[in-house]
């Protein structure tokens, strides 16, 4: 064979079976494997092996293969389990992590002994860590990644991916929508519940506006970093405060015997919707103003690479984090079997919903839009799934979601960072909200 000097371009158009064969192939005739991480920018003028000429190197290697020893085949298939496995180190400890913090909660739980919030929180400690660590580079990641994005990109593109974003959001919230309403008629969890879901949730003396507009808008840009607003209505009836929940089930004559009250309510936690409104203006500002605002790009792109590269280092603390915060979450139950019976209904109706959101519709939409294989992509974001299931945080998981976008999945760094509504876009969000209110 006196071609197989040749070097493979994108050694991805084979299919995944033959991957060992052709991985043999290379190492037996010397060839160089190249893999360009940006087709588009890197242009080299590399020879190009064909579909049908790796077809006939990969069969005639697995024929060559057949006839090795036994002890040649196993030592092989030795070599490709490890290699698998160093490519999946920090997923199989992150699973492993999860399998932790199950048997370490289920060891640690005593029916007759009850774990005080002091002791929990000494269990849940190194998890806090982790999800603080999480949270903490949340900012300089979302300002940075989206400030080069948009300043890398001309303003016709931004408009167009812009324009599809808010198109796709649009669909799949109200897929989720009419699904949960569907289900919740046909199933009528309400029914299933002996308790008032007052005694769940609590009494609520105000009801909150939703006033995104407000937010896009904050007042104070440093303060949105660490605090958000949001306007409440408060009902009085004389200086008493009224539960809302009373008054808006009323007619609105008899509803003029108390006062409304607007209040504005200052919580923790950062306004994620004033920091992106602000990182798009000024992403879309620097591109226009070209070469004076190059020397502000570079500073943002440099900090996008120091965010990343915390970020890795970060996530290899996963599986500890994630073992301790699934083992407090088990040993902090009160009743397991008691609240299971309680909230039978709900539970069954919510994962119903969520399983034919995530595993039909969306991966329908999948191969249809992106023509990609769903359970492919769905590998690749294993660790911010498995993240996700052990924080709870949506915000904390962010990092962690596009760094599996970008790395695993090998999306254009300047769509996977492309403004998103991560942090309002939560089809999750509209099954609560519709099985709720139906109840």
């Amino acid at each position: 064979m006196t071609d197989c000097k040749t070097v493979i371009r994108n050694a991805d158009v084979a299919e995944d079976m033959q991957q060992n064969a052709i991985e043999w192939v290379l190492e037996k005739y010397n060839i160089q494997k190249v893999q360009l991480r940006n087709k588009q920018e890197e242009q080299i003028n590399l020879p190009l092996i064909t579909l049908p000429a790796l077809s006939e190197r990969s069969s005639e290697a697995v024929a060559a293969l057949r006839q090795q020893p036994i002890d040649e085949q196993r030592r092989h298939l030795g070599f490709a389990m490890v290699r698998i496995a160093k490519e999946n180190i920090l997923l199989l400890f992150t699973v492993a992590g999860v399998v932790a913090g199950i048997i370490l909660g289920i060891s640690l739980r005593d029916p007759e002994v009850k774990w005080n919030k002091r002791h929990l929180s000494y269990l849940r400690f190194p998890g806090d860590v982790f999800v603080q660590m999480l949270k903490m580079l949340i900012l300089p990641l979302i300002m940075s990644s989206i400030i080069t994005s948009l300043a890398s990109v001309d303003s016709n593109t931004a408009g167009k991916l812009g324009m599809i974003s808010l198109i796709y959001y649009f669909m799949t919230t109200m897929m989720a929508v009419i699904l949960g309403i569907v289900l919740v008629v046909m199933i009528q969890p309400g029914k299933w519940m002996t308790t008032n879901i007052e005694e769940i949730v609590g009494e609520v003396n105000k009801a909150p506006y939703k006033t995104p507009c407000r937010a896009l808008f904050p007042e104070n840009l440093v303060e949105a970093t660490f605090r958000s607003h949001k306007v409440c209505m408060k009902f009085l009836n004389g200086s008493q405060s009224v539960n809302p929940d009373y008054v808006l089930k009323m007619s609105p004559e008899a509803r003029t015997v108390f006062t409304e009250l607007p209040e504005k309510v200052t919580s923790d936690g950062m306004n994620i919707l004033g920091l992106v409104m602000f990182s798009v203006a000024l992403g879309i500002t620097i591109s226009w103003i070209g070469e004076e605002g190059a020397a502000l790009k570079a500073f943002f792109k440099s900090l996008e690479a120091v965010s990343m590269k915390l970020i890795s280092l970060v996530i290899w603390y996963s599986p500890v984090g994630i073992t301790f915060l699934i083992a407090a979450q088990i040993v902090g139950m009160k009743d397991p079997g008691k609240e299971l019976q309680r909230l039978m209904g709900y539970m069954i109706t919510v994962l119903i919903g969520l399983f034919i959101h995530g595993f039909v519709m969306l991966p329908i939409l999948m191969i249809t839009l992106a023509r990609r294989n769903p359970v492919k992509y769905v590998y690749g974001m294993a660790q911010a799934l498995l993240t996700a299931l052990a924080t709870s945080s949506s915000s904390a998981t962010l990092p962690l979601s596009i760094k599996c976008v970008e790395e695993n999945n090998g999306v254009d760094s300047r769509v996977a960072r492309f403004p998103r509504v991560s942090k309002e876009m939560r089809h999750s969000l509209s099954y609560y909200l519709q099985y709720t209110k139906v109840m």
